[in-house]
C-alpha cells in the first residue's frame, strides 16, 4: 500500500513539472539602435517601448543610440521609438521567436515644425537610398523566406514587384520595365559588384542559384529607375543590399537544409570584454550531398554540386570609427551529358552527343569604414575585390571514330575593384548634403577556342571608370521635399565622359496622399568584350575595333501616386525610358545590344561585329501596386503592369525588344494561424502571369537544308510564345521551445504543373518544329533551426 501511494505521488509531481513547463511563457530580447535619419548619429536617451500580449515593456537608448528590452514574450509584437524633436517610428506585427534575439533599428526624422509629429509605420530608407524619390522596395529576411516560390532568393522574391518579371524558371535574371537583365546593378555595402550568382555568365546579372545568403543580410532595397546620382553605370535598376550586423552580446546559431543546399551558421562576439562579433555561413547543395550519400536523383550526370561561404566581421572602435569585413565565395560545378542520360527537354545545350561543362570559381569581398567627425557629418569609405572565373568546356561525339573530342573552350577571368568613399553632412534639419568620388577597375581574361570553326580569341586587357557625385536633399516643409543630384562618369579606356543630371520631387497634399516626380540621365558602359573581343582583318591580323564605343544613355520619367485607403497602401507610376547611343551593327541591320545574351536570336555576336553608337530604344508604361500589410497573420500583395519595350537598329525599324512581355501580373497572400503561445501554422501563395517570351519565326526550309534550326532574323521577335503561368503553394509549420525555434517548410514549385513555353527549336530528325518546355511540378522542402 505504501509502494502504491508513492507511485502515485510520484505521477502526480510529473504530471504537474510537465504542465508547467509546457504552459510557462517563453520569452526572448530585443535589441537595436536608434539613430538621425539625416545624420546617421546616434541618439542617446530615446524611448523604445515594445508591445507584446497587450503589454508594454520598455528601454532608453544609451550614448551610443543602442537599448536593450529583455524577457520580452514570444510571438507577434509592435516596437516604436520616440525621441523629443524627431518624428516617431514604429514596426508591427514583428515575429519574437525563441531562437534568436530581435533586432529592431530606428532611423528617426528630425520635426520641421513643432506641430509635426508623424509615426512611421513604413521602413524608412538607409543612407544610401535617402535620395531616392520614386520606383523603390524595402525587404527583409522575414519577407524573402516567407513568400512562395522565393526559395530564399532576393531576386526571386523581387519578381514580385511591379514592373519586374521573369519567364526562365532556370536563372533567375529579371526584367525591370523592358531592360536587358544584364543592366542590373549589383550593390553590396556600397560597392558595385559582378552578379553574387553560381554558374553566373560573363556580363550577365543572374545564374541558377544565388551565392547570397539570406541569413547574413539586413534590411535591402530593390531601385527600378530614377534613381540617385551615388547609383551609376546602369540604365535599369539596382539592388542594393546590405550584411547585418553579427549578435555582439550572445553567439547564436542557424541550421537549414533545403533546395537552396544544406548549410550551418554561427555568430557572436570575439570576446566578452569588446564588441566586436563574427558571421559565417556555410553552405553545400543538398542534390549534391544525396549523389555523394548513394540516392539516385534521376539526373543522370546533370547534378548541381555547388558550395559556398558568407561571412561577415563587425569591428566597432571608440575613436576610429567602424569597421566591417565581409566575402561572398563560391565554388559550382555541373556536366550536362546529352549523349547517354538525354532530356529531350534540355534547354541547356541542344548539341546531340554532346557532353558540357560548366565550372565557376567566385569571390567577392569588401571593407567598408563608417567615421563620425561630430554629430552632423560623417564618412563612409568601401573598398571591393572581386575574381570570377568562368569555365566551359564541350566535347562532341567525332562519328567516324566513336570518339569524344573537345569542340569548344572557354575561360573567362574577370577582376572587379571598387573604391567609393563619400561625405554625408546634415547641414541642418531642412537640408542634407552627399558628396562622393568612385573608381572601378576592370580586368578582363579571355581565352576561348572554337575547333570546329577552327578560330580562337584571346583578350588580356584592363580599364577603368571613374565617377563623382553629389546628392543634396531639402525639405520646403515636411509635405513638400525635393532631391536633387549630379554625376560625372570618366572612361579611362577611351576617354569617353558624361554628365548625369538626377531630380526628384515628393508633395503630400494629403495625410494619406502623396504625389512623386523623378528624372534621371543615366548610362553605363557596354559589356567589356564588346570592347576587347579582337576582330580579324586579315589572315593572322587582329585588332581591337570597338574600343571607342561611347556610353549608352537613357532619360528616365517617373509620375507616381500614393495612397492609403484604410490599410491598403495604392501605388501608382507612370514612365518613359528614352534610350539613345546604342550600340548596334551595320553589317547586321536588326542587331542592338540592347539584346544581348538573349539566345541564338539575340545577340550573341556582339563579340565579332564592328559596334556604332548609332541605335535607340523605348520603354514606357504603368505600374500598380495594392499592399495590405501584415495584420493578425493575414497579408497580401498584388502588383501588375502594362509595358511596351520597342529599339530601332540600323535598317531603321522599331522592333520589340527581346525583353518585351508586355504585362505581367503578381499576387502574393497568405495567413498564418496561431496553433498556441509556442506554434503556428501558415500557407502563402504565389501566382505569376507573364507575357510570353519573343522569338524570331523559323526558316523551316533553310533549317532543313543545314540541319540546324535557322530564323528569319530579319522578322526578329516578332512573334512571342505562350503566357507564362505558375502558381506556387507554400504551407510552413513553427514552433518555438525554450531555446529552440524550428520551422518547416513545404513549398509547392508550379503546383499545377503548367508546361510553360521556353522556346521553340527546328527537330532535324522529325523535320518539325519542337516546344522546348520550362520546370514542372516541383516539391521543395526546407527545414530551418535557429538556436
Amino acid at each position: 500500500m505504501k509502494r502504491k501511494n508513492n507511485f502515485f505521488y510520484v505521477v502526480i509531481y510529473l504530471f504537474l513539472t510537465q504542465s508547467i513547463s509546457i504552459f510557462s511563457q517563453v520569452t526572448q530580447n530585443i535589441k537595436g539602435s536608434v539613430i538621425d535619419k539625416q545624420s546617421e548619429f546616434p541618439l542617446d536617451a530615446a524611448t523604445i517601448i515594445a508591445i507584446a500580449d497587450g503589454k508594454e515593456y520598455g528601454a532608453i537608448t544609451n550614448f551610443d543610440g543602442e537599448y536593450f528590452i529583455s524577457n520580452v514574450p514570444i510571438g507577434k509584437v509592435t516596437v516604436m521609438a520616440q525621441y523629443n524633436g524627431f518624428n516617431s517610428q514604429s514596426f508591427k506585427q514583428l515575429n519574437l521567436n525563441s531562437g534568436k534575439e530581435l533586432v529592431v533599428n530606428f532611423t528617426l526624422l528630425e520635426k520641421l515644425e513643432s506641430l509635426d509629429e508623424i509615426v512611421l509605420t513604413a521602413k524608412s530608407k538607409r543612407e544610401s537610398v535617402a535620395y531616392v524619390t520614386a520606383s523603390s522596395a524595402s525587404f527583409n529576411v522575414e519577407q524573402t523566406n516567407k513568400y512562395a516560390g522565393s526559395l530564399n532568393d532576393v531576386s526571386r522574391m523581387a519578381m514580385n514587384y511591379a514592373g519586374v518579371s521573369s519567364s526562365d524558371d532556370s536563372r533567375n535574371e529579371i526584367i525591370v520595365r523592358g531592360n536587358n537583365p544584364s543592366s542590373l546593378l549589383w550593390v553590396i555595402e556600397g560597392s558595385s559588384v559582378p552578379s553574387p550568382n553560381h554558374y553566373s555568365t560573363n556580363g550577365a546579372s543572374g545564374g541558377p542559384v544565388s551565392m547570397l545568403n539570406i541569413n547574413t543580410l539586413s534590411k535591402s532595397d530593390f531601385l527600378s529607375g530614377a534613381f540617385s546620382a551615388n547609383f551609376g553605370n546602369t540604365t535599369s535598376a539596382a539592388f542594393d543590399l546590405q550584411f547585418r550586423k553579427p549578435n555582439k552580446d550572445k553567439t547564436e546559431f542557424v541550421g537549414q537544409i533545403g533546395f537552396a543546399g544544406a548549410e550551418l551558421g554561427v555568430e557572436g562576439p570575439f570576446s566578452k570584454k569588446g564588441d566586436a562579433s563574427y558571421l559565417v555561413n556555410y553552405r553545400y547543395s543538398t542534390l549534391a550531398l544525396f549523389d555523394a550519400l548513394g540516392f539516385d536523383l534521376g539526373l543522370g550526370t546533370a547534378i548541381p554540386n555547388y558550395q559556398d561561404i558568407n561571412t561577415v566581421v563587425n569591428i566597432p572602435t571608440k575613436k576610429a570609427g567602424e569597421f566591417k569585413i565581409w566575402a561572398i565565395g563560391g565554388l559550382s560545378k555541373i556536366k550536362f551529358n546529352t549523349g547517354e542520360e538525354v532530356d529531350e527537354n534540355n534547354i541547356y545545350i541542344s548539341n546531340e552527343n554532346s557532353v558540357l561543362i560548366k565550372k565557376n570559381k567566385n569571390l567577392i569581398s569588401g571593407l567598408t569604414h563608417n567615421y563620425f567627425f561630430n554629430k552632423k557629418t560623417s564618412s563612409k569609405i568601401s573598398l571591393s575585390f572581386s575574381h570570377i572565373d568562368e569555365i566551359v568546356k564541350i566535347d562532341t561525339l567525332n562519328r567516324a571514330i566513336n570518339r569524344l573530342d573537345r569542340t569548344f573552350d572557354m575561360d573567362i577571368v574577370s577582376k572587379y575593384v571598387t573604391l567609393d568613399a563619400k561625405i554625408n553632412s546634415k547641414i541642418n534639419k531642412k537640408n542634407k548634403l552627399s558628396v562622393g568620388v568612385n573608381y572601378n577597375h576592370y580586368g578582363t581574361d579571355l581565352n576561348m577556342s572554337d575547333y570546329v570553326e577552327n578560330w580562337h580569341n584571346k583578350v588580356d586587357r584592363t580599364t577603368g571608370l571613374m565617377a563623382t557625385y553629389v546628392n543634396w536633399q531639402h525639405r520646403f516643409t515636411s509635405n513638400l521635399v525635393l532631391n536633387t543630384g549630379m554625376r560625372y562618369n570618366y572612361f579611362t579606356l577611351n576617354k569617353q565622359s558624361a554628365f548625369e543630371p538626377r531630380v526628384g520631387l515628393k508633395y503630400k497634399i494629403k495625410p494619406k496622399t502623396s504625389l512623386t516626380f523623378a528624372y534621371g540621365l543615366h548610362s553605363n558602359i557596354n559589356p567589356l568584350l564588346s570592347y576587347f573581343t579582337k576582330q580579324r582583318i586579315a589572315p593572322g591580323q587582329y585588332e581591337f575595333e570597338n574600343t571607342d564605343l561611347s556610353f549608352l544613355k537613357s532619360h528616365h520619367f517617373i509620375f507616381g501616386v500614393n495612397q492609403k485607403i484604410k490599410r491598403v497602401k495604392v501605388k501608382a507610376e507612370v514612365y518613359y525610358q528614352s534610350l539613345f547611343d546604342v550600340p548596334i551593327s551595320h553589317e547586321n541591320s536588326w542587331y542592338s545590344i540592347i539584346n544581348s545574351g538573349y539566345g541564338e536570336e539575340g545577340g550573341s555576336q556582339i563579340f565579332f561585329d564592328t559596334l556604332y553608337n548609332e541605335g535607340k530604344g523605348k520603354n514606357y508604361g504603368l505600374d500598380l501596386t495594392f499592399e495590405y500589410p501584415l495584420k493578425n497573420g493575414f497579408y497580401s500583395l498584388l502588383t501588375g503592369s502594362l509595358y511596351n519595350s520597342e529599339y530601332l537598329a540600323n535598317d531603321n525599324i522599331w522592333r520589340n525588344t527581346a525583353w518585351n512581355g508586355n504585362f505581367m501580373m503578381s499576387l502574393l497572400t497568405g495567413k498564418e494561424f496561431r496553433i498556441n503561445e509556442k506554434s503556428s501554422i501558415g500557407a502563402d501563395v504565389n501566382f505569376n502571369i507573364t507575357g510570353g517570351r519573343r522569338t524570331a519565326p523559323i526558316d523551316l526550309t533553310q533549317s532543313a537544308i543545314d540541319g540546324e534550326t535557322v530564323y528569319y532574323l530579319d522578322r526578329i521577335f516578332e512573334d512571342k510564345l505562350e503566357n507564362y503561368i505558375r502558381t506556387d503553394l507554400k504551407i510552413s509549420y513553427k514552433r518555438n521551445g525554450k531555446r529552440i525555434n524550428q520551422e518547416w517548410q513545404v513549398d509547392l514549385r508550379n503546383v499545377f504543373n503548367r508546361r510553360n513555353l521556353f522556346s521553340q527549336t527546328y527537330n532535324v530528325d522529325a523535320n518539325e518544329i519542337q516546344n522546348n518546355y520550362q520546370m514542372g511540378f516541383l516539391p521543395v522542402v526546407q527545414y530551418r533551426i535557429l538556436f
